[in-house]
């Protein structure tokens, strides 16, 4: 063999290098960034699991929510108590949202908790009654897709509908 078919040669051998260590690459950042959203989707479950958590800790709370459930008066304390629980959820909401927009989380997990944010407005009036009041405070939310399931108008059970 000559030295020019020593040299194709040794570039043919570096070009089949370069391309396998791209792929290489390409595959490990495959695995990273489900890795990643794995990790987003693992944390946002924990922060719905420490909610629960709260309310079966805390018998106040649970009763707090049943009142709420059924729709009905709450006292001032009351009402501060639940409006901070909303509060949490709905930065919970926005948290998943961003998540969302920026690729953390998987398609189908967000359009689970899309379905979470209709299903507990649904089940808890009084927020969905605290998340349409807010929505005139703030209207950059309203817009926002895991916010355009919750219900409008008059709210029903699922057994009234």
């Amino acid at each position: 063999m000559e030295i020019m078919e020593l040299g194709a040669l040794g570039e043919l051998v570096g070009a089949l290098a370069v391309v396998g260590s791209l792929l290489f690459v390409g595959l490990q950042l495959r695995q990273a960034a489900a890795t990643s959203i794995a990790s987003a989707e693992f944390s946002i479950t924990t922060e719905f699991n420490g909610l629960h958590r709260t309310v079966l800790a805390n018998p106040e709370l649970a009763a707090l929510l049943i009142k709420v459930e059924a729709d009905e008066t709450l006292d001032p304390l009351e009402a501060r108590i639940f409006r901070a629980y909303a509060t949490h959820l709905h930065a919970t909401w926005l948290g998943i949202q961003q998540s969302h927009t920026q690729g953390s989380i998987s398609d189908l997990y967000f359009q689970t908790f899309k379905a979470d944010v209709e299903a507990t407005c649904r089940q808890y009036p009084a927020l969905a009654r605290m998340m349409q009041a807010g929505f005139m405070n703030a209207p950059q939310f309203r817009g926002l897709e895991i916010f355009e399931r919750i219900p409008k108008g008059p709210l029903t059970t699922p057994e009234e509908a």
